[in-house]
């Protein structure tokens, strides 16, 4: 029996973010193509059905204002399109979805760790004149998270870093996005949870989730002395000294688990004045203090560590990250060794009584 084929539109709104001009309207991941909202109906409108339920859902996506639309969701200025053709069959329908939410999967993990910034998604449609479906990703985000300004706690408010993609960031992100196409290591977790970073409102969560992405990676298979391996290790893999910054986050993460704030210990007033040097922001408002320290300081860092660390994992024939840091360890001491530290003395490196 012959089937038909069926020509789908799948469209994916993506919110904060800013694409240059000489990228809109051009394939970037493997035919995906960044198209402003509101050209959406020009290029692709014979996909889009007023009387199908998810055409509605979509348009509301990027729509300013929408007779359906709760003036508190988002609205996207951009949304990735990719035309698809499958047989129309229940089993292959099913196959084009799964491979649609694995390249958005992948294209979304490309960017976060290509550039700073909350780049968010939430759905992403299938659309055509017969059929219609929709479906999230594991990099989605809760429509109720895809906020840009946050209120502390004090009534204060904080901002994110909008996603800004050039030329450069692209051609990097292309670059890791055909990277992660191939990578077959084991890297579930710390991805798992970098996306939930993606989807957390408070510095609060997102410590906790950050915490969970290090004692997945770099600090997979080992459950003591992790403050001081995760300095060790994240500064041998970066090439530089973060043991401070890591040191502070450490502390204020354990306060977090193990109190449930950071308020009531007696390191609190020290943590306020590393905070606030670190941000450079004088303020009361711990909040705004833990945000900005995270955002600014902590998330390049470890965006760096698992960019570093899936190069390495595609490249070689290591298979996860426990056999990373065994490797990472073994890189550790022997720049540490005996001779090297004689040298250290012998040349008056070390301060004498």
């Amino acid at each position: 029996m012959n089937n038909k084929t069926i020509k789908h539109a799948v469209f994916v709104p993506v919110y904060n973010i800013s694409v240059s001009s000489d990228i809109v309207n051009t394939a970037v991941f493997d035919d995906y193509t960044f198209v402003r909202s509101n050209r959406i109906l020009d290029r692709y409108g014979s996909y889009i059905l007023s009387h199908d339920h998810f055409a509605r859902q979509f348009l509301q996506d990027i729509a300013d204002w929408h007779p359906e639309k709760s003036i508190f969701f988002p609205c996207a200025n951009l949304v990735l399109v990719k035309e698809v053709e499958s047989i129309d069959t229940d089993e292959d329908n099913r196959k084009t979805a799964i491979a649609i939410k694995k390249e958005i999967n992948n294209i979304m993990l490309a960017l976060r760790l290509s550039n700073k910034g909350l780049c968010q998604i939430n759905n992403g449609y299938m659309l055509s004149c017969d059929h219609s479906s929709c479906q999230q990703f594991g990099a989605s985000s809760k429509l109720e998270n895809i906020v840009a300004i946050h209120q502390t706690v004090t009534g204060g408010w904080v901002r994110e870093n909008d996603y800004e993609l050039n030329k450069e960031v692209l051609s990097n992100a292309i670059s890791t996005y055909n990277m992660l196409k191939t990578m077959k290591a084991k890297v579930f977790v710390p991805t798992t949870y970098f996306n939930k970073y993606y989807d957390s409102l408070t510095p609060y969560e997102r410590i906790i989730q950050m915490a969970i992405i290090f004692e997945s990676s770099i600090l997979a298979g080992y459950t003591d002395e992790l403050n001081y391996r995760m300095m060790l290790r994240t500064s041998a893999i970066l090439g530089r000294n973060v043991e401070d910054l890591l040191k502070l986050f450490y502390s204020i993460r354990s306060h977090i688990i193990h109190n449930g704030n950071i308020g009531k210990n007696k390191d609190y007033k020290d943590i306020l004045k590393k905070l606030k040097k670190f941000t450079g922001i004088e303020s009361k408002d711990e909040t705004e203090l833990l945000f900005y320290f995270v955002k600014d300081h902590i998330e390049p860092i470890l965006r760096e560590v698992l960019y570093k660390s899936f190069k390495i994992l595609a490249e070689t024939e290591l298979n996860d990250f426990e056999a990373l840091t065994k490797e990472l360890d073994k890189f550790i001491l022997k720049q540490i060794t005996k001779d090297t530290f004689k040298s250290k003395i012998e040349n008056g490196e070390l301060n004498n009584k």
